[in-house]
């Protein structure tokens, strides 16, 4: 069926399907094409990288209330260890 579509589509009028309001997958299913709207977006973000390009490891963390999920790079979780290490050499002094 799909090699009839392009079949159709190589030897159809050239205004047929206007190319430029239309997407095509790879079965020849015809797709509408959207236009982008601001405030909309994907929820998908890059990866952290160093100044070489390489990808940060970074420690998946749940959330408190909603089960999400946050990244923390090991940059964060260092300073968060060593900020916590500070509080509690503050706290064991500081209690008399």
């Amino acid at each position: 069926a799909e090699t009839l579509k392009y079949f159709y589509l190589l030897f159809s009028p050239v205004d047929l399907l206007p190319l430029d309001s239309i997407v095509i997958n790879t079965e020849a299913h015809i797709f509408p094409r959207f236009q982008l709207v601001r405030g909309l977006t994907t929820g998908w973000k890059r990866k952290p990288r160093d100044k070489e390009g390489k990808v940060i490891k970074t420690e998946k963390k749940a959330l408190e209330g909603g089960g999400k999920q946050k990244e923390i790079s090991e940059e964060q979780k260092t300073v968060k260890e060593e900020q916590k290490k500070k509080d509690e050499g503050t706290a064991s002094k500081g209690v008399a």
